[in-house]
């Protein structure tokens, strides 16, 4: 036999091995299919509490004065009257709703409208509660507790520090949890009632005043017995954030990472969420109608029914595997790409696919200005049209749903010019200052004095006239340059307006003497690329002095506009199943404009977590991936198969440690078998 062909032969079984490797990490991770599946929000805000009255009346809050409302077919936004962070929520009815967050801020709903309430204090209130709608609580930072009889509210003595979540079965039975214990309201006073708890408490509830539950920091679970607390065993060392049941024996505690435990009256254990962002809040209509609210928008229901599987006995085992569901492509066309106030532009997803449902099975969601918010719900119809009030360049998102629950999103632009399609050119314009430096020189460009029609213009550089932009077309008409080199250098500007057209001019900036600039006080911008096995659609948050959260376009750029000079801003892409290098950057002060916050995403690799990242093991595998499984269908579909389950796998990894040694085992018999292909 020619040695090409004992490779060849080699390599044909190590696919196979690794084949049966994938199968045996899908199958021991099937329950992460099981009832939880994801809802579309329409919003990337942290979303903090979920309330409702029935199955179709739920209601949300989260950041930014975010109100979610569910009819029981789609989530709609709501006027909330606040851009403060909502944290918690509760009503006594679908007409009398509070919501508390940041700052004191209270929110009341009748029915019909949000409005602020007076609630007597600038301390962030992090949950509600009631008996009834004459008799509600509020409890938040530095112990703060509030009352609200029917007409005001008004500031309550509790003895309380710090605390985070607070539950009653009735106005004289009420229990708040915090970082340091448990406290009790008899209708009269407040008073610790336990303080035994080694870690951080962060919510509560109850099925009656003799059983009641608590959660916090490293997987602590107390019940209360009517007589005293005791520590239940919870399975989990992650922090519990809140928890919630249908009764007794139906008990759901959501937490960081996704971490998600049940109880069923005898034991609690643990339950795949299927994601690894943060979970903060639990509440159902019932055992099997339950809604968990976390980071990124995300929305979670579960139905109460497990995974179906398929069982298959060998003479020494019998595997249990999931019923297999990969997700769907969207993919849409618009006619026409651009038009004026007066044109319908119509999409059609016809094209959408997925390998296991029919393109009719499929549900389609449009939000026509990619503002986070879907503008329509669900639906099965591929074609709709839509008109622009105004003139601009709009982003269509589509997001295509199977009936398994995963789906696909993609985004097409089109350019709405004035009424009736008239369109002249723009003029291009700047000024460049200094006009003279060296190389430790920042030379600020200002498009100001460029003008158009009327209609929007964008604006993008090439700071050497190479012809390779090294701007993407922006609204802002600012920007900064420092150059490595000394020399003449020549600037180039292109301006474009809605309706496509353009227009270029140039100056010359003298690089290489002694001067300096003063910066500017304000309107600093930051912003970068992610790029790798992720670009498009990441959610990028700032935090520090603003806090906002945006997904990269379709190039994987993100910029955040008009930061304040001196300002600390964090900068952190999140994406669940990926990994990002750096994990984030840091601004301590802000000077200048920071476009070069760039990141790279890696698909989650559970390898990495049993080897070092730039370990021979990880090399090996990478060689193997890029030059034998990349090279056949067969291997591209491993491939495939393999990232796709990678989350998963890496969360059962990091909650069991055989489970992990085990992996471990596997594919260093796989490594062998590599390294004498290679």
């Amino acid at each position: 036999m020619r040695v090409g062909d004992k490779m060849m032969k080699k390599t044909r079984k190590i696919i196979a091995i690794t084949f049966v490797l994938v199968a045996m990490l899908v199958t021991a991770n099937s329950s992460a299919l099981a009832g939880w599946k994801s809802m579309t929000s329409g919003t990337v805000n942290y979303l903090e509490d979920v309330w409702g009255t029935s199955a179709s009346d739920v209601y949300v809050a989260g950041w930014h004065g975010t109100i979610l409302h569910y009819n029981g077919t789609s989530w709609s936004s709501m006027t909330s009257g606040t851009t403060k962070g909502l944290y918690g929520l509760w009503g006594s009815s679908g007409s009398d709703i509070f919501a508390v967050g940041e700052n004191g801020t209270i929110i009341h709903y009748n029915g019909t409208n949000w409005s602020a309430m007076t609630s007597g204090t600038t301390d962030s209130l992090y949950a509600v509660w009631g008996s009834s709608a004459t008799d509600v609580f509020a409890v938040g930072w530095g112990g703060k507790t509030i009352h609200y009889n029917g007409t005001s509210w008004s500031s309550m003595t509790s003895g309380m520090t710090s605390p985070n979540c607070i539950w009653g079965s009735s106005s004289t039975d009420v229990f708040a949890v915090s970082a340091f214990g448990i406290y009790h309201y008899d209708g009269l006073n407040w008073a610790s009632m336990y303080t035994g708890a080694s870690s951080n408490l962060s919510g509560v509830w109850g099925n009656s005043s003799t059983d009641v539950f608590a959660v916090g920091n490293s997987g602590i679970i107390l019940h209360y017995d009517g007589t005293a607390w005791t520590s239940m065993t919870s399975g989990t060392s992650g922090y519990l954030l809140n928890v919630w049941g249908s009764s007794g024996s139906d008990v759901f505690a959501v937490g960081v990472n996704g971490t998600m435990v049940h109880y069923d009256g005898s034991n609690w254990s643990t339950m795949s969420s299927g994601i690894t962002s943060g979970l903060f809040n639990i509440w159902g209509n019932s055992g099997s109608d339950v809604f968990a609210v976390g980071q990124y928008g995300i929305i979670l229901h579960y139905d109460g029914v497990p995974v179906t599987t398929t069982s298959t006995t060998t003479p020494s085992s019998t595997t249990t595997t999931p019923s297999g569901n990969t997700a769907p492509t969207a993919s849409f066309t618009v006619i026409p790409s651009s038009g004026d106030t007066t044109t319908p532009f119509s999409v059609d997803a016809s094209g959408c696919s997925d390998a296991e449902d029919g393109v009719g099975a499929l549900l389609v969601i449009w939000d026509w200005e990619s503002d986070g918010v879907w503008d329509t719900p669900p639906d099965a119809q591929k074609t709709a049209n839509h008109q622009y009030a105004a003139i601009g360049t709009y982003t269509i998102t589509l997001k295509v749903e199977d009936t398994g629950g995963l789906s696909d999103t993609v985004t097409q632009q089109v350019k709405v010019i004035t009424g009736g399609g008239s369109n002249t050119q723009p003029t291009a314009s700047f000024t460049v200052n200094p006009s003279a430096g060296d190389t430790s020189t920042a030379f600020t460009v200002d498009a100001s004095g460029s003008t158009d029609d009327g209609t929007v213009l964008e604006f993008h550089w090439d700071w050497e006239s190479d012809g390779m932009w090294d701007t993407d077309f922006t609204i802002g008409k600012t920007a900064s340059h420092t150059y490595s080199t000394g020399g003449l250098k020549t600037i180039t500007l292109e301006v474009i307006d809605q309706g496509g057209l353009t227009d270029t001019t140039t100056l010359d900036v003298t690089v290489g003497g002694t001067s300096t600039t003063t910066a500017s006080s304000s309107g600093y911008n930051i912003g970068g690329m992610v790029t790798g096995d992720a670009s498009s659609n990441v959610p990028v948050e700032l935090s520090g002095d603003d806090n906002q959260i945006l997904d990269t376009d379709d190039t994987g750029h993100y910029e955040f506009p008009n930061l304040n000079a001196g300002g600390f801003y964090l900068i952190i892409p999140q994406l669940a199943g990926y990994d990002f290098d750096p994990p984030q950057h840091e601004i301590p002060s802000l000077m200048g404009d920071e476009l070069g916050m760039d990141f790279i995403a890696t698909k989650t690799c559970p390898c990495k977590k049993i080897y070092e990242e730039e370990s021979e093991e990880v090399e090996l595998l990478r060689y193997f991936r890029d030059n034998v499984l990349s090279k056949s269908p067969e291997g591209r579909e491993l491939i495939k198969l393999y990232y796709q389950w990678s989350p998963v796998i890496v969360k059962v990894m990091e909650a069991d440690e055989d489970f992990k040694e085990d992996m471990k085992g596997l594919i260093d018999g796989v490594l062998e078998l590599i390294g004498e292909v290679k």
